[in-house]
């Protein structure tokens, strides 16, 4: 288990950070709302180089995000109005999980059961309005 403190003017070096210590694609981001999750997973959607912009996917749970350098996909999961895995099983979450390529999923909770046992866990503790603390762990790895 890895920790970093950062301020929101440090939330690149953060991504970089989850990137050079995430043994697995499939990254779950946990913490209280206003935490920080998804500008988190834009920094590190930009440091990976997509096209386009990245949006919270909160009202149609998955979007996918193109590479521009290789065309590989990117996908955004946002589990927070799931309210049982078989919801979860019913958009497709196996095929996600599934595809090798990298998955950003918040609020993972709900849908853990269905999780692959190589999996990184983000967890993020807002320490003050400006200051965060993230904690990464690899799991089965």
């Amino acid at each position: 288990m890895k920790s970093l403190d950062y301020s929101l003017s440090q939330i690149g070096e953060a991504a970089r950070f989850i990137l050079d210590n995430a043994h697995s694609k499939i990254v779950c981001f946990k913490g209280d709302l206003g935490a920080g999750k998804t500008t988190l997973i834009k920094e590190i959607c930009t440091i990976l180089e997509i096209e386009g912009q990245v949006q919270s996917p909160t009202f149609g749970i998955a979007n996918e995000y193109t590479l521009m350098d290789s065309g590989e996909s990117i996908f955004h999961l946002d589990c927070y109005r799931i309210n049982c895995s078989e919801e979860a099983l019913d958009f497709g979450i196996e095929e996600y999980l599934n595809n090798g390529k990298y998955v950003f999923i918040e609020w993972p909770d709900i849908v853990d059961s269905l999780l692959p046992e190589m999996r990184t866990e983000i967890v993020i503790l807002l320490l003050n309005h400006e200051s965060r603390r993230l904690t990464l762990k690899n799991f089965n790895t």
